[in-house]
Order: structure tokens, then C-alpha cells, then sequence
């Protein structure tokens, strides 16, 4: 009887001991974990370097939690990416570390997983239409709608939405937002904007797209490439766009901060 009881007690002591030394493991670990990880970073990236760091976050994601993962993988994105730009297959890393990341994250790596199979321009020819410009960028505002607080997807998220309000207001050069022959700006596109703003009059887009009107409106609708005489009306839509871009990637955050 009294071995009995001292076996039960040894192996109830035993259950209660392990999720707290799981638990106190877990965090030195994770700790761990981050510094070594830093500690590869600082190696100058290469092919075998890049390789390294990837092994090593493979060996060591379930161990952390998904802010850690997220910080940890965006980090390797940036390494990875100095080394060859074309090296982060998206898809593949949804793939392995989804699991591990946040959904914030995660989405925003399907929006940059489309962008990498479809871009939206290559060699600034478009591959896609003003209406799915349009709503690649909503999607991207979307994701930032419903995680507002989420730090480790707000780079790339920053990144992508910049890019596609730029495509927007810049265009490219087949077809131009303006016209090389008519000056006027690209009627197809005007059309997209114009159904774009009513359907969704609450979103940073739509404002940047009712901001950009005005300023069509202030031109005539005309800018002039060919006038060499032109060059400060140029350099000013230039530089008007280049803000909307910067306030709509501040206006995006802000807006949900803000809560309105």
C-alpha cells in the first residue's frame, strides 16, 4: 500500500511538474532561438548563407509564438531577398510556415503570392486591368482593415498597397494613364476609378482616387508628355502623386487607429 501511494504521489508530482518545465523551457528556448537566428543574420547573404537560415528556421518554428514566427520570417524575407529577389516562392512559404505565422501575415502573403505569379507590370507594361489594379490594392487595404495591430504584416502590406495606388495614379507605359496622342487621360481607366469610388466610398483608395480627380480636373483632363516646354506641369503631377501614395499608406493605418 505504501509503495503504491508513494508511486502515485512520485507521478502526480511528475504531471504537474512537466507543463511548467515545458512552459519555462519554452521561453528560454524561444529566446534562444531569436538571438542565434540574429546571430546568422549578420553573415553577409549568400547562397549557402541563405540556405543555412532557412534550415534553421524550419528546425525551430514550432517553438515559437506567431509574433516571434512572423518577425523571424519577414526578416528572412528581406535576407533571402538581398541575396536573389526572386528567391521567396510565396506560395512555398504560405505552404510550410502558414501554420506558424498570423492570419494578418498569411493573407498578405497570398496578396504578394499573386503579385509574384501575375505582376502587375513587367518592364512597366501591364499584365493586369485597371479594375483588378484597383482591387489588388482594396484587398491589400482590406487585410490591413481587419488586423490594424498586426506589426509583422504591416511592411509588406505597406509595400504592396504603395505599389499598386502608384500603378493607379501613374500608370504605365502600354496603355499610359495619359494618352500619348490625345493627351486626355485614359478613358478606360477613368471609368474603372469612377465605379470604383461608389462602390466603396469608405475606403483610403477611393479617397486617393477622389483626391487624383481633382487634380484631373485641374488640368482639363490633359497633361502634355511631348511638350518639352511642359516639363514643370510633368514634374508636378510627378510629385503630387508620389504624395497620395505617401498619405494613403499613412491614411490606411491612421483610419483604423482612429476607429473611423
Amino acid at each position: 500500500m505504501r509503495k503504491e501511494l508513494t508511486k502515485f504521489l512520485v507521478t502526480a508530482l511528475i504531471s504537474l511538474m512537466i507543463p511548467a518545465l515545458v512552459a519555462g523551457c519554452g521561453r528560454v528556448d524561444s529566446e534562444k532561438i531569436q538571438e542565434e537566428f540574429a546571430s546568422l543574420l549578420l553573415e553577409a547573404p549568400s547562397g549557402k548563407s541563405v540556405k543555412t537560415v532557412e534550415e534553421f528556421l524550419l528546425r525551430n518554428m514550432t517553438y515559437l509564438n506567431e509574433e516571434q514566427a512572423g518577425e523571424m520570417l519577414t526578416e528572412f524575407e528581406n535576407y533571402a531577398s538581398a541575396f536573389d529577389e526572386d528567391y521567396f516562392d510565396y506560395a512555398e512559404i504560405i505552404e510550410t510556415y502558414g501554420e506558424y505565422i498570423s492570419p494578418a501575415l498569411r493573407e498578405i502573403y497570398e496578396c504578394r503570392e499573386l503579385e509574384q505569379e501575375t505582376p502587375m507590370a513587367v518592364d512597366a507594361v501591364p499584365l493586369i486591368s485597371w479594375e483588378e489594379l484597383a482591387d489588388r490594392a482594396l484587398a491589400v487595404e482590406s487585410v490591413i482593415r481587419e488586423y490594424p495591430d498586426d506589426v509583422t504584416a504591416k511592411a509588406d502590406a505597406l509595400w504592396l498597397y504603395g505599389g499598386y495606388i502608384n500603378g493607379m495614379l501613374m500608370g504605365m507605359n502600354g496603355p499610359p494613364v495619359f494618352d500619348y496622342a490625345s493627351r486626355r487621360f485614359n478613358p478606360e481607366a477613368m471609368r474603372v476609378y469612377d465605379e470604383f469610388v461608389a462602390a466603396n466610398s469608405g475606403s483610403t483608395a477611393a479617397w486617393v482616387v477622389s483626391e487624383y480627380r481633382k487634380y484631373l480636373e485641374g488640368v482639363d483632363g490633359e497633361l502634355f508628355y511631348e511638350n518639352s516646354d511642359d516639363n514643370e506641369v510633368k514634374a508636378g503631377f510627378s510629385e503630387f502623386c508620389a504624395w497620395l501614395v505617401s498619405e494613403a499608406q499613412s491614411r490606411v493605418y491612421e483610419k483604423r487607429e482612429n476607429g473611423s
